[in-house]
């Protein structure tokens, strides 16, 4: 037989138990005076801590992400920009171009028929 105190104790189990399932017990916020939670506050503040962490770097790394394909979208117009002016650059100094130059300024100038000697 139970005495009455066994009897009152499965009774507020019942009660807290059908307590527990309802929505409105959740939503008050009775949640988190459990015991459980109470114990482990200081983990699930961890938790947290680490969740946003994870997220600012993540989003840090997105950025620096972002900025790398930029950078190197720029470098390769920077390395077509240096191909054209050195191309350019080198037809200017061709020996006909500068012959051209030469007559078209009306300089005394002439090109010699004795090739350039090193010097070592």
């Amino acid at each position: 037989m139970e005495t009455k105190e066994e009897q009152k104790t499965k009774k507020q189990r019942k009660e807290l138990k059908a307590k527990k399932s309802s929505l409105i017990y959740y939503l008050a916020g009775e949640l988190l005076s459990e015991e459980f939670i109470a114990k482990q506050s200081r983990l699930f503040l961890l938790i947290i801590a680490l969740i946003i962490f994870n997220i600012s770097n993540r989003y840090s790394c997105l950025q620096k992400i972002s900025e790398i394909e930029s950078l190197k979208t720029r470098l390769q117009d920077l390395r077509y920009e240096s191909l054209s002016v050195s191309s350019e650059l080198t037809q200017h100094i061709k020996r006909s171009q500068v012959e051209e130059l030469v007559l078209q300024n009306n300089l005394d100038i002439k090109t010699s028929n004795i090739p350039a000697i090193e010097i070592k």
